[in-house]
């Protein structure tokens, strides 16, 4: 549609649904950077009562505006990508408007959406329709069914044994491209290096999250001990 319609990047709420590390934020960021959002990440485990997106009430004397409000009255744009990152973990607090998850309801509805009012700016209705919203959730069974009714459910599946090699790979190169590693300064990484590695996360004893920073203590071990190959004797991994 933004192609061949009125050029404007807008998709319907995703919730992308897998178990923990397995890139479902890194996957949102990449996104917004192929669309050219904006692009905003918030935790939800720190987050309680739903003033964080839709503002504190002005009965308060601390009331503020909520994120919706400052993105899109401080942006430039109308559609930036929000990331509401593990949002079965967000919390309630009455003094603090309620349930994050229950006022987010009317956000990813986009009737609803389209006559918006922060609870700090009573009276004052803007369209925020066009933002677009990436949920990710660890456990389904822990996030309400009204949530998962308004977006279009992913499940992100862990990497299998023949894809888990590929990953790895791909992330030291990323690493070494993210820190401007000369040509000429590069280490390779053993096959068996990267297998014995695949074969930690495929058996749990290792998890994704591991891998970039194992991967970079490697390299900096390499280069410190002369040798111009990341081996499985670096990464620490038995035979």
């Amino acid at each position: 549609f933004a192609c061949h319609g009125d050029r404007n990047v807008y998709f319907p709420p995703i919730l992308l649904a897998g178990p923990p590390g397995i890139g479902k934020t890194l996957f949102a960021s990449k996104l917004a950077k192929v669309l050219r959002l904006p692009y905003h990440y918030l935790a939800m485990e720190n987050q309680i009562g739903n003033g964080t997106l839709v503002g504190t009430q002005a009965m308060y004397n601390n009331s503020r505006p909520g994120l919706v409000y400052n993105l899109l009255v401080q942006g430039d744009v109308a559609n930036p990508l929000i990331l509401l990152d593990e949002i079965e973990k967000a919390g309630s607090d009455s003094k603090n408007g309620g349930n994050v998850v229950n006022q987010l309801l009317s956000l990813l509805e986009k009737h609803s959406a389209q006559h918006f009012e922060d609870q700090s700016v009573e009276g004052l209705a803007f369209d925020v329709s066009w933002v677009n919203w990436v949920l990710t959730v660890n456990d389904l069974n822990h996030l309400p069914a009204p949530v998962i009714s308004r977006t279009t459910l992913f499940h992100i599946e862990p990497p299998s044994e023949e894809q888990l090699p590929r990953i790895i790979s791909s992330m030291y190169q990323q690493l070494l491209d993210e820190r401007c590693v000369a040509a000429e300064k590069r280490l390779s990484i053993a096959d068996t290096a990267i297998s014995g590695l695949a074969r930690q996360v495929g058996n749990g004893d290792k998890g994704l999250r591991d891998l970039r920073a194992l991967l970079q203590n490697a390299f900096i071990k390499a280069i410190q001990s002369g040798q111009r190959e990341i081996s499985k004797a670096v990464l620490g991994i038995d035979d």
